[in-house]
């Protein structure tokens, strides 16, 4: 018999327990946590997580985050299980991001069930995951210089923020993508996760974080301006983020990036990344 209910704060303990199970996977979910803890109020980060417990044991989780993007996590049938469950969750599903396997079937229910297909939707990307033990980093030797973002960078950050939402996310440039990525942008500079490379005096790329959780990391929103590109800029600007992370203690890293992009997958492949499995970012149209 599958229990499913809505995760409480005396919930956390076993919830943790069962995202480091599959933690190239739980990054996200577990960030998350620690920035906001289990408790939905409809602010950053916050969601509503939904689990399914069998003999008492915690088995699977969906998160409804609160930009309305869904996150699976544990045992499929147990997964499925809660999708029957989702009237629980307050506010519409705009999305399915993590662990592929789990992703891709909620899509698929999902479009079955509103009678849509891949057509309707803003992205449809099954990444390929990769990690990299950060004893094994093998930067590039280069004179390229790193720092972190600061507020007077906002004035060429928020540009890229756009290009990058457009280029990788499929986002629409407008009003609404402009606001999001404002506020983004502040939340990563305020949490120190987003930073510059230089050639020179001449800022040329960015990379940040989206999760550090415990000795773990998780590389995302790399981008370097078309203009810039070929030359190597986010590769070595990864590869010096890496260094810093490592030098703070961190151990591991974590990121995912289009199967389709083959110069990034060789660059991420010749700091040390291996491939480990895949991460779906299934994201409806608003």
């Amino acid at each position: 018999m599958t229990d499913i209910r809505i995760l409480t704060q005396q919930d956390r303990p076993e919830l943790e327990q069962l995202l480091w199970q599959y933690a190239d996977t739980s990054l996200f979910m577990l960030g998350n946590l620690n920035l906001s803890g289990i408790d939905d109020n409809g602010k950053a980060y916050e969601g509503t997580y939904l689990g399914a417990f069998e003999n008492g044991k915690l088995v699977a989780v969906i998160v409804r985050y609160w930009n309305g993007n869904c996150m699976p996590q544990g045992e499929i049938n147990a997964v499925l299980d809660i999708w029957q469950q989702r009237q629980l969750f307050t506010g519409p599903i705009n999305g399915f991001v993590g662990r592929d396997d789990l992703c891709s079937v909620l899509r698929d229910l999902f479009l079955a069930e509103n009678e849509c297909s891949v057509t309707d939707m803003d992205l449809n990307n099954r990444e390929v995951l990769y990690r990299l033990a950060l004893s094994q980093l093998k930067p590039p030797q280069t004179k390229l210089m790193l720092r972190l973002a600061c507020e007077a960078d906002f004035e060429f950050l928020l540009p890229w923020m756009l290009d990058y939402n457009v280029e990788a996310l499929n986002a629409t440039r407008d009003q609404e993508l402009a606001e999001h990525c404002h506020d983004s942008l502040l939340r990563r500079l305020a949490v120190e996760n987003c930073f510059v490379l230089f050639n020179g005096e001449q800022p040329v790329a960015t990379t940040g974080f989206n999760a550090r959780v415990d000795s773990y990391i998780q590389v995302g929103g790399v981008f370097t301006p078309k203009d810039n590109r070929g030359k190597g800029y986010a590769q070595a600007a990864v590869a010096q983020s890496l260094q810093m992370a490592q030098a703070q203690g961190y151990t591991d890293c974590i990121l995912f990036t289009d199967e389709e992009n083959h110069s990034a997958r060789t660059a991420y492949e010749n700091i040390g990344f291996k491939q480990t499995g895949h991460f779906g970012l299934y994201l409806l149209k608003a």
